[in-house]
């Protein structure tokens, strides 16, 4: 065994139905069902909304996932595998193993994609965002971003800032400096570790100033200058729009 990770949402179990009249089939991953326009993962971010067509997901898609796309068609895996893991944490409709997405589904093609039944077929219009707009109170929460930040946190009202990194692949330096930085400022910032990976293994020896904790089945390194964990982490799409939140129970940590 090369890595576990605690199960933090159900499994669906996988169907493989017949494929819709002009559609395509797969193995439902995650429940519900969504619409939106097809874009094939590739540089660049997909708009807000869009079904994101892809091959397996790894840390690099956190980026793309966080600008909250409608739902998620990969090529390949199953349940289990690592797309459909992100998708079920984020609460994504998530269709895998079309091995026909990358080929025959264009961009922009307007989509259904049922993660319950395990389909895909064209569908005739967009509806709203899933997400709601409205202020977002951060009085409790951490937010979460992809970039490490190089200047003061925002005077928003959150209690701290997660960053989604691999260690492995981060700037080591610059993280721990900013990490230093924020608590002379009394605004913590902590390191989201994908996949709740361990520190053994996410980094030759763990940094100073950090301790590793665990909450709600996330994986964090939380700076030992601060106190206990938020009470919630959210994240935001561009426009300041909460596009999922998690509570963190300082009693599993």
């Amino acid at each position: 065994m090369l890595q576990a990770r605690p199960q933090t949402q159900p499994i669906h179990e996988a169907a493989h139905p017949k494929p819709p009249t002009g559609g395509w089939s797969g193995l439902a991953a995650v429940a519900s069902t969504a619409t939106g326009p097809a874009f094939h993962l590739a540089p660049g971010t997909p708009p807000e909304g869009a079904v994101v067509i892809c091959g397996a997901l790894g840390p690099e898609a956190a980026a793309a996932l966080l600008r909250g796309p409608a739902g998620v068609v990969s090529s390949t895996g199953g349940p289990l595998s690592h797309t459909a893991i992100i998708a079920r944490e984020l609460g994504i409709p998530c269709v895998t193993n079309v091995p026909e997405a990358r080929d025959q589904i264009p961009d922009s093609m307007v989509l259904e994609v049922d993660g319950t039944a395990g389909t895909v077929r064209p569908a005739p219009a967009i509806p709203s965002p899933r997400q709601e707009s409205g202020p977002v109170s951060y009085s409790d929460a951490a937010i979460l971003t992809t970039t490490i930040p190089q200047a003061a946190l925002p005077g928003d009202g959150r209690v701290a800032t997660l960053i989604l990194r691999d260690p492995r692949s981060a700037d080591l330096g610059v993280l721990v400096r900013a990490v230093a930085d924020a608590c002379k400022a009394s605004a913590p910032l902590g390191v989201l570790l994908p996949d709740g990976i361990p520190p053994s293994s996410a980094l030759p020896s763990q940094p100073p100033g950090f301790r590793f904790r665990t909450a709600n089945g996330l994986a964090l390194l939380w700076p030992l200058c601060a106190g206990a964990l938020p009470r919630r982490v959210v994240a935001l799409d561009a426009d300041r729009r909460v596009i999922f939140e998690r509570p963190l129970d300082e009693s599993a940590s």
